[in-house]
């Protein structure tokens, strides 16, 4: 290996700033709407009162509804964002697997084309235990594979309606996180190689980077293709478990 893992980790580091920060156009793009729906729902609350003053509170229960689910989705946003810290953490925290792949999801809505032109079947298995790990690596990983498959079928057809498939099922004392988009990865390209990408202006380094740090940690990663499918596979083995952690 070319690199030691601080200088993967300092790396990493930058990989998942510079994808938080990708997700601010869609994010500010969200934020505005639910803004405008607040300010039309005022208005609109305003101008009832003042038609006529004498509205009894019941009356006005419909319009106070729909404020509140205006600042209760803002508010999940909101939150998602603060939980990216915690789940760009490198030292070791209990991580519910559902309660991660929710707002993995959710975060990476703030990206308009995953939000829009991809339709996310999530298959996670109800019986996963609680793992204690570097929530940092977990991130970084699915970061990775997300972003691949955002824009290989970007590329595919920027367009079109397409399906990813996201399925997390047991793997012993530990679990198995499968990404399956409608692509095909080229067959001369070896994606664990540094500085191998098919994509122009690309470095190479994401795939790298993924695999030193997760077998730093003793995990397995893998991508296979086959006919305009490609699949990604991240293997976490036995892990302390812990109590469930407040998210």
């Amino acid at each position: 290996m070319s690199r030691s893992i601080e200088e993967w980790r300092i790396l990493a580091r930058t990989y998942l700033a510079a994808n938080a920060g990708r997700q601010l156009p869609g994010m500010t793009h969200n934020v505005n709407n639910l803004c405008h729906v607040l300010e039309m729902q005022l208005e609109l609350f305003q101008n009832k009162i003042e038609r006529d003053p004498t509205l009894r509170a019941e009356e006005l229960v419909p319009k106070f509804s729909r404020l509140t689910q205006a600042v209760d989705r803002l508010a999940a946003i909101l939150r998602d964002n603060e939980q990216h810290s915690f789940y760009t953490e490198e030292d070791l925290n209990v991580i519910d697997i559902s309660l991660f792949i929710t707002w993995l999801n959710r975060f990476w809505s703030s990206n308009l084309f995953f939000k829009h032109k991809l339709t996310k079947n999530i298959l996670c298995a109800d019986n996963l235990p609680e793992f204690k790990l570097p929530p940092f690596i977990l991130t970084l990983s699915m970061d990775e594979a997300i972003k691949n498959a955002v824009e290989a079928c970007s590329a595919n057809d920027p367009n079109a309606q397409q399906e990813i498939t996201l399925q997390i099922a047991p793997l012993g004392q530990g679990a198995a996180f499968m990404l399956t988009s409608p692509t095909a990865m080229p067959s001369n390209l070896d994606p664990w190689q540094e500085g191998s990408t098919s994509k122009p202006g690309h470095l190479g380094l994401g795939l790298p980077m993924v695999k030193a740090l997760a077998e730093q940690v003793g995990w397995s990663v893998d991508l296979t293709t086959e006919v305009e499918k490609t699949t990604f596979r991240l293997e976490i083995s036995e892990q302390k478990m812990g109590k469930k952690s407040v998210q």
